[in-house]
């Protein structure tokens, strides 16, 4: 590695603190460049972050918080995250569903930390109450068409999630958000 004088302003990949041009640098082909001097690098690391409490992609699903309120937790495209989304109603399309109130879940950014910290999983029970009120399934949002499905209240793939359900302590992980 040869410290040279930096031609243009970058970033220390170890204090991630800015540099300046004409800042000494340690530099080598292929590696990101580094502060000469490590009192600033070790001045101004930041402490290292605290784990956030967040859901298993693998228990994905509806859950209820204290207030209430509704949240399904779905996996990210790539399957290594989770993420969460509020069921809203939408009063004003009461009307034209014939009675029903309807809605849509809406993402909130840090809701997922919540859930984990305060949400349960949702019942059976509560979903089929769920698909009562509002013609739709909480996990997957779509409406009961087939007999079977609208006797039970809940479709035959939905079903296997709600009772294969654990309790909300046990979904947490310890990843960094």
């Amino acid at each position: 590695m040869r410290i040279i004088v930096s031609r243009f302003d970058g970033w220390c990949v170890k204090c991630h603190t800015k540099f300046s041009a004409g800042d000494r640098i340690y530099w080598e082909p292929g590696v990101k460049p580094t502060h000469v001097d490590q009192s600033v690098c070790v001045a101004s690391v930041a402490a290292p972050k605290t784990p956030v409490a967040r859901i298993a992609v693998e228990n994905s699903g509806v859950y209820v918080l204290p207030n209430g309120d509704i949240v399904k937790v779905q996996a990210t495209k790539d399957k290594q995250r989770t993420y969460a989304l509020r069921w809203h109603e939408s009063p004003l399309r009461a009307l034209e569903a014939g009675g029903r109130v309807r809605g849509d879940y809406q993402y909130e950014q840090g809701l997922v930390q919540q859930v984990a910290a305060e949400g349960r999983k949702m019942t059976l029970e509560e979903a089929k109450a769920f698909i009562v009120k509002y013609g739709q399934c909480a996990r997957c949002s779509r409406h009961l068409v087939a007999a079977k499905s609208v006797e039970q209240g809940i479709g035959p793939v939905c079903i296997t999630y709600f009772k294969s359900g654990t309790s909300g302590a046990s979904v947490l992980t310890g990843a960094v958000a």
